[in-house]
């Protein structure tokens, strides 16, 4: 294969809504197409994913607003020192009839559609997390990744 300009690969334009064809001179390693990755945002597992955004963005939104508007859902709790509390259903309580058989997928979209503080507060919270390096990786952890194809010899002579 040449190194001349082809088809990379796709790209989202967030100016024309619309996918992009990337052209440009591949990387190639063995006649075969590499893309380079900068090592900080490459992680092991995601970050995040539906489940865990419905269970605590969208659980604890609805939690807080049942609270507000809806106090005769709540238990009411007194403590010793004469503080009253008022207890929304659980999250594990919510989550049930809030999923209802849907897909995470659909559930989370339709209520965010609806909820933008929602997933500001989501956004917000992810993009501190890795900024401060949740779950990225080390060099090491990254050379086993890397390398383990190979058997993780760096110095494999078909580079």
């Amino acid at each position: 294969m040449e190194n001349k300009d082809t088809i990379i690969g796709y790209y989202w334009d967030y100016i024309s809504l619309s996918w992009k064809k990337l052209i440009g001179k591949p990387f190639l390693v063995n006649n075969t197409i590499r893309l380079l990755v900068p090592k900080a945002i490459v992680r092991k597992h995601y970050v995040f994913n539906v489940e865990c955004y419905i269970k605590q963005y969208i659980l604890k939104d609805i939690q807080e607003d049942i609270i507000k508007n809806h106090p005769e859902k709540c238990l009411r709790k007194e403590y010793k020192n004469g503080k009253r509390e008022l207890l929304p259903p659980t999250r594990k309580e919510l989550y049930p009839n809030f999923v209802d058989g849907r897909s995470h997928k659909e559930c989370a979209l339709n209520y965010t559609a609806n909820n933008k503080k929602c997933s500001d507060n989501f956004i917000n919270d992810i993009l501190s997390k890795i900024r401060h390096g949740y779950g990225s990786l080390d060099d090491n952890q990254l050379d086993m990744i890397v390398y383990q194809k190979n058997g993780g010899n760096f110095y494999d002579s078909s580079y």
